[in-house]
């Protein structure tokens, strides 16, 4: 294969990431196909802050020992502030809603309501990531997902071992995050965090734009393409 071809073939994968972003009534929102924990554990190691999450996980889907439902703290290794108990039904559908005013933060999961003000009087969230995990013999869906009235992608990960990442931005200091869960199992139900998802406030964050990646993609070709010139010259 030739530097030109190469060089082409660069430039789709740059600008078939580039098409995954969509902005609709000033929320946007970014597919993120190729996203891991340790991406997302390299944002936090270079200035990106997650001040809190919310989550929802199999535990050990009774109403005793291991937390189903929380609030987690960003700044204390994401231990929850506040947590919930609850029975899993496998492949129930179940209602879920975050709203954060910049002071009260409010997770209610099937009826039953989590709330704090642990977070009161921070800095205001730029972005949200939705991660959804699943195991083997299991999978997770994140369905009728609205922020902000916006309507954004489903977010699904079924086995193998998968974990899936969306991420949301341009949302107001105070919004609201609508949507459904749905976990699934065959054979032996998973445990604690094998099944789970979680959706992640940020500030600072350093995944580039749509609008960056396509400067940025334009730009390195630009270069590219005079370096090759001159070569062939």
């Amino acid at each position: 294969m030739n530097k030109n071809s190469v060089l082409l073939g660069l430039s789709m994968a740059t600008l078939g990431v580039v098409a995954s972003a969509t902005t609709a009534n000033a929320v946007s929102f970014m597919a993120l196909p190729s996203f891991t924990d340790a991406d997302f554990n390299n944002l936090l190691n270079n200035g990106t802050e997650e001040p809190w999450a919310v989550e929802s996980r199999i535990g050990n889907a009774a109403t005793n020992g291991t937390q189903e439902l929380g609030i987690l703290d960003g700044a204390n290794n994401l231990l929850p502030v506040v947590q919930g108990q609850r029975v899993w039904t496998n492949g129930e559908e179940v209602d879920f809603k975050v709203t954060f005013d910049g002071s009260l933060l409010t997770y209610i999961v099937g009826g039953q309501t989590l709330s704090t003000n642990a977070f009161d009087g921070q800095a205001p969230i730029t972005d949200l990531f939705f991660r959804a995990r699943s195991t083997d013999t299991s999978s997770l869906s994140l369905t009728n997902l609205m922020v902000d009235g916006v309507a954004i992608p489903d977010l699904v990960a079924e086995a193998p071992d998968t974990v899936e990442y969306l991420k949301v931005s341009d949302f107001g200091g105070a919004f609201t995050i609508m949507g459904t869960s749905t976990f699934s199992w065959t054979g032996e139900r998973p445990r604690n965090s094998q099944l789970a998802y979680q959706i992640k406030a940020t500030r600072g964050t350093d995944v580039p734009e749509p609008a960056t990646l396509s400067l940025l993609s334009l730009g390195t070709l630009g270069l590219l393409g005079t370096k090759l010139r001159r070569k062939s010259q």
